[in-house]
């Protein structure tokens, strides 16, 4: 769970309460928006995603709260949250094609099966004789598409990492601005939960701007 830290300006008085860490979602408009860690689930529906669709398409973003070593700011560091778009990917695998594919090696192993009692019946060698044989090559069709299909999950698996790759290119690309520090540039950036707490006092005000603000673990969320 995450943490929450809170504290307050001495020179505002204004408190502060934050999370180390907390769901968001990358919505179409291209902005980013922060998810209720209780209701995250339901709450990004007024996103116009579900979960596992947002998951599926690299739209779960893990936003972590980091201090700048250079100016004391903070600033939420966002990337896509890999984890939840590989357990989409595991939790059930799309439609393919070679799932699509398997009744027709099914169906032609019944008709030549029809076909071989018939020769049996009609005491007619030659056509059992061709009967077995399509029978039998229909029957390693069969195994194999039962073994392919089998391991269908791991190929849409890896067809989602692609077409997610692929689909969210500009997403990793955008978020990476995020990298720098949103109030001076700076690329020292330390994730609060690594921070200490020497780096949590004098930190930079929200909400005056002013490096007068202390912040001190308070629990988890």
């Amino acid at each position: 769970m995450p943490v929450v830290y809170q504290g307050a300006c001495t020179h505002c008085r204004q408190p502060t309460r934050a999370l180390d860490r907390a769901p968001a979602v990358y919505r179409a408009d291209g902005t980013v928006a922060l998810l209720p860690i209780d209701a995250a689930r339901r709450a990004i529906r007024r996103h116009g995603f579900t979960w596992r669709q947002a998951a599926r398409e690299g739209r779960i973003v893990r936003a972590d709260l980091t201090v700048c070593r250079d100016c004391g700011g903070l600033h939420r560091r966002e990337q896509v949250d890999d984890d939840e778009a590989a357990r989409a990917a595991r939790d059930g695998g799309e439609p393919t094609r070679l799932a699509s594919a398997a009744p027709v090696p099914i169906a032609l192993v019944a008709a030549l099966a029809v076909a071989a009692a018939s020769a049996v019946a009609l005491d007619h060698p030659p056509a059992l004789a061709a009967a077995a044989a399509l029978a039998a090559m229909a029957s390693v069709m069969v195994a194999a598409a039962f073994v392919l299909t089998r391991r269908e999950p791991a190929y849409a698996a890896a067809a989602l990492v692609a077409r997610r790759t692929s689909a969210t290119a500009h997403r990793v690309r955008a978020l990476a601005a995020t990298r720098r520090c949103g109030t001076c540039g700076g690329e020292h950036l330390t994730p609060i939960a690594d921070a200490g707490d020497d780096a949590l006092t004098r930190l930079r005000c929200p909400s005056c701007g002013q490096r007068a603000l202390t912040l001190r673990a308070a629990g988890r969320a």
